[in-house]
């Protein structure tokens, strides 16, 4: 008790009622209620299919086919490993922000899992965004990377 007392005193920033009335709410939801809310799914890249190594990356920049778009560019070079292997490069040019960045990775990442089965040939792609990047909805840049796809001869 002597301690709600000093935070009281001492000005905190939330009132004592207004905490007390947050922990009832918690405390009054139904089992799993908030879980249903925020359960999602979202596609893995499986690990087979992700370019890692520095080398591999830099040698898909250095001799890669490149598919630009003003959001994405798409580059892609044949591999000696006979796998189809993806990158994601969201630089800091996008946002400084790494929470923005990691989310547009994401997003890039769940579009290309989404279309795995529909590319056949064993290549090392690397996708990088772009800053108008972030002014583009989901289903936008899942139709653009799509047609990035299709333009690189990955998807019929």
């Amino acid at each position: 008790i002597s301690t709600q007392k000093k935070a009281a005193q001492k000005g905190s920033r939330v009132s004592q009622e207004n905490e007390n009335q947050k922990r009832e709410e918690c405390f009054t939801q139904k089992k799993g209620e908030r879980a249903e809310k925020t359960k999602r799914v979202i596609p893995m890249l499986p690990k087979k299919h992700r370019l890692t190594q520095k080398n591999d990356i830099e040698s898909v920049f250095r001799k890669g086919y490149i598919f630009s778009h003003p959001t994405l560019t798409l580059r892609a070079a044949p591999n000696k490993e006979k796998k189809l292997r993806f990158a994601f490069v969201v630089p800091n040019s996008v946002s400084k922000k790494a929470v923005v960045r990691n989310t547009t990775r994401r997003r890039l990442r769940a579009i290309i899992s989404l279309n795995l089965d529909k590319i056949f040939k064993p290549m090392d792609v690397v996708i990088s965004a772009k800053p108008q990047v972030l002014k583009i909805e989901f289903n936008e840049m899942k139709a653009i990377l799509e047609n990035l796809l299709k333009r690189s001869g990955l998807i019929l």
